[in-house]
């Protein structure tokens, strides 16, 4: 699948395809987007309305507070990644799984300087 960005009305279209009863696997072959991205974008959809499937800024500054929340919450089973993105407002599961590796190896979690802050939950 390319790396192509859908706009926010693309991505609805694309989603109610998907509510008049098409599948998943059938959304993904027509417009060109990956499954379990669809999926993902149902899960933002439902928690947080509309504007979670906005185009959003590039980078996104989290505290670490937050970023240990959340790996900790994972580790002691409280969730899937999915789960835990949602619960603590991170946009991808990529970045849950750098904070994962990091902490799993013993690296400190760090605020990154710059970007848009995101307020802890």
């Amino acid at each position: 699948m390319s790396k192509r960005r859908f706009t926010l009305e693309e991505k609805l279209r694309i989603l109610a395809w998907v509510e008049e009863g098409h599948g998943v696997n059938d959304a993904s072959l027509r417009f060109g987007v990956d499954e379990r991205t669809i999926r993902h974008w149902r899960l933002r959809l439902d928690a947080y309305g509309d504007e979670a499937l906005a185009k959003q800024p590039k980078n996104v500054s989290y505290p670490v507070e937050l970023k240990t929340q959340a790996v900790e919450s994972y580790l002691a089973g409280e969730g899937s990644q999915d789960d835990i993105c949602l619960r603590y407002g991170i946009r991808d599961r990529r970045q849950l799984r750098n904070w994962l590796l990091k902490y799993t190896q013993g690296e400190a979690l760090k605020s990154s300087p710059g970007g848009n802050s995101r307020a802890m939950n």
